[in-house]
C-alpha cells in the first residue's frame, strides 16, 4: 500500500471522516484534503501532515490509525512496533518489566530452535519468528521506559 492510500484509509475511518480531521489539519478544507489525497495536479499531501493525522486517528481510536506509519515502514523493510505507554513505574512493575522482557526473549529463542530443527525455515515459521522479535523489542522497550521512570523519581528526590 502506498502512503496516500494510507492516509486515505485514515481518513475514510477517522471519526466523523474527512469533515470532521480536515479542520484540524491546518484548517484545511474538507475539499482541499481531498484534493491532497488523490494527489491532484498542484495538490500536495504533506509529511507533518500525515503524521499528524496519524496522531489524531490514534489518540481516537480510530481503526486505521497505524496505516500511514507502518506504509513507510514497509517501504523501507522495517517491521512498526508499537511502543507501550508507561506512566512513572514503582520499582515492583518496573522489576516486573524485567521479568516480562526475559520471557519474551526466553519463547523467542525457545521457537527460533524449534524452526531450526528441521535445517529449513519455512514462510509460517519466519512470520511467527518476526512477530515474536517485534514482542521482544516492544518488551524492551517498556522495560526501558520503567528504568527510565525510575530514574526520573530518583532524580527527583535529589539522587543523581
Amino acid at each position: 500500500m502506498n502512503i496516500l492510500d494510507a492516509s486515505r484509509r485514515q481518513v475514510a475511518t477517522y471519526p466523523g471522516g474527512i469533515e470532521s480531521c480536515a479542520p484540524r489539519l491546518n484548517n484545511k478544507s474538507p475539499s482541499t484534503l481531498e484534493k491532497e489525497l488523490r494527489n491532484a495536479p498542484g495538490f500536495k499531501w504533506g509529511a507533518l501532515d500525515a503524521l499528524e493525522l496519524s496522531v489524531m486517528s490514534q489518540e481516537l481510536g480510530a481503526p486505521d490509525a497505524m496505516a500511514y506509519p507502518e506504509a513507510v515502514a514497509a517501504a523501507m523493510h522495517c517491521m512498526l512496533v508499537p511502543l507501550p505507554t508507561m506512566p512513572d513505574v514503582p520499582l515492583v512493575d518496573a522489576m516486573l518489566t524485567v521479568a516480562g522482557t526475559s520471557a519474551a526473549v526466553h519463547k523467542l529463542i525457545t521457537e527460533a530452535c524449534e524452526d531450526l530443527a528441521d535445517g529449513a525455515v519455512n514462510d509460517n515459521e519466519l512470520r511467527r519468528v518476526d512477530r515474536v522479535i517485534g514482542d521482544v523489542m516492544a518488551q524492551m522497550r517498556q522495560m526501558r521506559r520503567a528504568f527510565v521512570a525510575l530514574n526520573k523519581a530518583g532524580k527527583a528526590r535529589g539522587r543523581a
